[in-house]
């Protein structure tokens, strides 16, 4: 699975490219099966999702279940509107491309 310092470098490596990219209407999606997310990974979470927020209009994560559920709903007040979780990339893929 993914290691906290794995989600950490890809957090910072997404906003990175979305900031730098001056776009708007970004679509995305993560899988996070097999993540774990430290307090240090839920905080740069956070800081992402809303730094990226008037950029980023559609964020499906994908395979989210027991405690990375409850995580997950702790960080959608700070990301855009668009934040949804879905059970396969499939179906992230389709609500993405709506």
């Amino acid at each position: 699975g993914l290691t906290d310092k794995n989600i950490v470098a890809q957090m910072k490596e997404f906003e990175k490219l979305i900031v730098s990219s001056n776009l708007r209407d970004i679509r995305a999606y993560s899988n996070v099966k097999g993540a774990s997310f430290s307090p240090e990974a839920m905080l740069e979470l956070k800081r992402v999702a809303s730094s990226t927020k008037n950029s980023v209009s559609k964020y499906a994560i994908t395979r989210i279940d027991g405690l990375k559920n409850i995580l997950f709903n702790a960080v959608r007040p700070f990301a855009s509107a668009g934040l949804k979780s879905l059970g396969t990339v499939e179906e992230a893929k389709d609500w993405a491309a709506e």
